[in-house]
């Protein structure tokens, strides 16, 4: 038998007519072939180190924002206690001119009693007298008023601290997750990218060579 009986074929398009895949046709079907291989090869080459870049200035966005908490922590808890002190001190002020204009209320209201019996001296001293007992009681009570609105304050800015600690620690463990999960999702990108990339290569080195043989 003659020698090209087990040669390859391939089918003319035009005529229908079987063509012997000789070494000179097949090579530059191969070549080309190759040349395909290898663009995408190098294509994939090329997303995966994109991708790796993007890996690692995600990583490094990572580290820095976990390196920012402590500092984010501590600047959003000094507003809030600035806050809190304003809104406290505030309050405080606002009850303290309240108890202030009762007590020139009351004042006022004994000065008149006192004018209206300026003719009773005896009286007058007597309410003189209990004019001053109630002075010393009101100031007793603004005193203990003040204790009493320093504790509201120091336990509200205990409590309002606390909170605004736990939200802000709340909100940026929500903030790394996502991180952590973007991260996680690329590095499996990647990893897929790395196996393909190893298979086309394995599957390019046993690619057959014209003479028979496998590719070095």
């Amino acid at each position: 038998m003659s020698g090209h009986v087990h040669e390859p074929h391939i089918v003319c398009p035009k005529c229908s007519n079987q063509i012997a895949l000789t070494e000179s046709i097949a090579a530059p079907l191969l070549e080309a072939q190759r040349r395909g291989f290898e663009e995408k090869l190098i294509a994939r080459g090329a997303e995966f180190n994109r991708k790796a870049d993007e890996l690692r200035q995600q990583q490094d966005e990572l580290a820095k924002a976990r390196e920012s908490i402590d500092e984010q922590i501590n600047r959003r808890l000094e507003v809030e206690r600035k806050q809190v002190v304003a809104a406290e001190a505030k309050k405080a002020r606002e009850q303290v001119a309240d108890d202030l204009s009762a007590i020139k209320q009351r004042l006022a209201e004994s000065e008149q009693l006192l004018e209206a019996r300026n003719a009773k001296l005896a009286e007058a001293q007597q309410a003189q007298a209990e004019a001053l007992r109630k002075q010393r009681e009101l100031d007793e009570k603004a005193r203990e008023l003040e204790v009493t609105i320093e504790k509201r304050v120091q336990a509200s800015q205990a409590e309002l601290v606390a909170k605004a600690r736990q939200d802000v620690t709340d909100e940026l463990k929500s903030q790394v997750s996502q991180k952590d999960a973007q991260i996680d999702s690329l590095g499996r990108t990647v990893e897929e990218l790395k196996r393909k990339l190893e298979q086309g290569s394995q599957q390019m080195q046993g690619e057959p060579s014209p003479s028979g043989g496998r590719s070095r």
